[in-house]
């Protein structure tokens, strides 16, 4: 028999022991799953990043390269001059876009004093220039020209006025890129070599025509959109003009007249509320006042036979002096205790007109509406 119950208690103690591992192991295994969900979740997270960083970089770069190919289109210089200008624009502190309007001005001044007109000539002599010194270069060897001597102009008044002769009246922007003089200026046009990875002609073309296909693709789905939204224009105009001349209106507005009447009629049942509750409070007063005329009274009634042997004329005295009192205080309340006796009446007859007054005004029930 000992031996029976101590296989038993033996057996239960270590069935306990194997579920009690089991739940360690479901533990573990919630807790793995856990782990695994959460860095799922953080994979995804990341995926996500990633993926926004790639598509913004894709569009900058692909913006980047379509405005260099746009900007060397509008002024004739090279993209990689462009390119460089972008950089020395950028770090002398001037605007690109003003550096751009100059720069297209250029070449209007360069066939001005081709035709023979007087302030390109006159800014070509002062600077010490002919039209034999940039005549066939290159937009951008002709740039280089006139910002290098432009540049040897010492007096800061005439260098302004001669960059306007030459290029417009954004011809200052490009004054802070020869603060340094001439050797400063190609100094600063060099910043961009010493960095090299210049965009190629090829993948300038490429990002514009990368661009190209978004701005199409987006004239496309609205043009869908458009196409989807005009082909219901027909049915919800019929629609529009058969509400309107079918009477619609005519019906609508009685039914808003009456919403106002009611709101009309409220806002009178209301202000009858609050009036008898100033004719209460009046009673109200007038009741005070009776009411201590009233224990006056009592009191003398009520009092000792010691006090009242004062004798007759004491007695006679008191009551002519609570009459005294009295009449004039029941006399002055007069008005607020027959406005308490009629303003009972006048409240209900006061509700009762406004809800009648609304019932009239609310539109007749029919079966199987809910209002």
């Amino acid at each position: 028999m000992a031996a029976k119950t101590g296989l038993t208690v033996e057996f239960k103690s270590k069935t306990k022991q194997f579920f009690r591992s089991l739940g360690q192991v479901n533990v573990g295994i919630k807790g793995v799953a856990a782990g695994a969900a959460a860095a799922g979740a953080a994979a995804a997270a990341a995926g996500v990043a990633m993926a926004k960083i790639w598509a913004s970089t894709v569009k900058g770069a692909a913006n980047a390269g379509d405005e260099v190919g746009k900007m060397a289109a509008r002024t004739g210089l090279s993209t990689q001059a462009i390119q460089r200008l972008q950089l020395a624009s950028k770090l002398a502190g001037a605007d690109i876009g003003s550096v751009e309007k100059a720069t297209r001005r250029m070449s209007g001044t360069l066939l001005d004093l081709e035709n023979g007109l007087s302030t390109p000539k006159r800014a070509f002599e002062r600077l010490g220039l002919t039209l034999e010194d940039v005549k066939g270069q290159t937009p951008d060897k002709q740039f280089e020209t006139l910002m290098g001597a432009l540049a040897g102009v010492e007096d800061a008044s005439t260098r302004a006025a001669l960059a306007e002769d030459l290029f417009g009246r954004s011809g200052t922007a490009l004054l802070p890129m020869i603060e340094k003089g001439a050797k400063g200026f190609k100094d600063l046009m060099r910043e961009r070599d010493k960095l090299g990875m210049f965009m190629s002609d090829d993948q300038i073309d490429a990002a514009e025509e990368f661009n190209d296909s978004i701005e199409r693709m987006k004239f496309g789905v609205k043009a869908l959109s458009f196409q989807a939204v005009a082909n219901s224009f027909g049915p919800l105009a019929d629609q529009f003009n058969e509400f309107a001349t079918s009477g619609a209106f005519e019906r609508v507005l009685p039914g808003l007249q009456s919403i106002a009447d009611m709101f009309k009629d409220l806002a009178t049942m209301s202000l009858d509320i609050l009036q008898s509750e100033a004719v209460i409070s009046k009673v109200q007063i007038a009741a005070d006042s009776i009411g201590a005329a009233a224990q006056a009274v009592s009191e003398l009634m009520g009092a000792e036979v010691g006090e009242q042997a004062t004798g007759k004329a004491a007695q006679e005295r008191e009551f002519a002096t609570i009459g005294s009192q009295l009449a004039p205080a029941l006399l002055e309340q007069a008005p607020a205790m027959l406005d308490l006796m009629t303003a009972p009446a006048q409240i209900f007859q006061g509700i009762a007109s406004s809800l009648l007054s609304i019932d009239e005004k609310m539109p007749a029930a029919k079966p199987g509406v809910a209002y």
